[in-house]
């Protein structure tokens, strides 16, 4: 859980918390990630609470209206805890808050960096780190790309696969004798990347321009966007590909927490 870790790694001689409060959200997380609704003994003991202190909580959390009682007298949330996070997430700054995930990537392998996300069969590239290097991979910030050929748009198209094949899958045009073209070997692709977290394009798009991205989540879960490199053939060899893959996999889950609310640290080793 979330919040969990981050209680856990608060300095607590120099902050004190509410010790009632934090045991309410605890309780209200629990609830949150519980299939099921639960009883006041199962949330007591799960919180090494007493029941008694449990009821208070509860009945507050039920005053605020982000826990209903069931006619079995168990709890569950409301939809009250999306709504907040809905209305938090529409009005989340992505280039904001993912500006240090992509700066450590930038750091870390000295190529262009893109974010992006999706524009209907199309990835757009909401924000964008250029290389300092004299030959780069040439893309605009608020450009698009087909999703079937550039590694940030496989990634989202790997992640929402479900709804979107039969779209792409009638329209995967042919842009560099490396451009998939089959609906088979995309399925594949597809299957791959979600099996390894990343994507990677060799000259797909444009031949001499390869790239490598992965995922960034929401907080639910749901893939929000994508990060990723991407640079000249040259210097992106099947061996600098390897050792780079790792860091746009942190990039992803850097940013992923980061839309979270937690704030871990990364180490740009070049």
């Amino acid at each position: 859980m979330f919040l969990s870790a981050i209680l856990s790694t608060l300095p607590r001689r120099k902050i004190e918390l509410s010790a009632t409060l934090s045991k309410g959200l605890l309780i209200l997380e629990n609830l949150a990630s519980s299939p099921a609704p639960k009883g006041l003994t199962a949330i007591a003991s799960e919180a090494e609470l007493t029941k008694s202190n449990t009821h208070r909580i509860l009945v507050t959390l039920k005053k605020f209206g982000f826990i209903q009682q069931e006619a079995d007298r168990n709890y569950r949330c409301t939809m009250k805890l999306w709504k907040l996070g809905y209305t938090v997430l529409t009005q989340t700054d992505l280039p904001c808050v993912t500006s240090p995930a992509m700066r450590f990537l930038a750091d870390s392998c000295n190529e262009s960096v893109h974010l992006s996300v999706l524009d209907g069969l199309q990835v757009l590239y909401v924000d964008k780190l250029e290389s300092d290097r004299p030959v780069r991979a040439y893309t605009q910030k608020g450009g698009n790309s087909p999703l079937h050929c550039v590694a940030t748009g496989k990634i989202l198209l790997a992640y929402n696969y479900r709804s979107l094949r039969s779209s792409v899958c009638a329209k995967l045009q042919r842009y560099t004798s490396a451009t998939i073209t089959s609906s088979k070997r995309l399925d594949k692709e597809m299957e791959s990347i979600v099996a390894n977290g990343y994507a990677i394009n060799c000259g797909e798009f444009r031949e001499e321009v390869y790239g490598i991205a992965a995922p960034i989540f929401d907080p639910i879960g749901n893939t929000i966007a994508s990060i990723g490199i991407s640079g000249p053939s040259t210097r992106l060899t099947n061996e600098t590909i390897e050792k780079m893959v790792p860091k746009v996999v942190q990039a992803g889950k850097m940013a992923t927490a980061e839309l979270a609310g937690l704030k871990p640290t990364f180490r740009a080793d070049k």
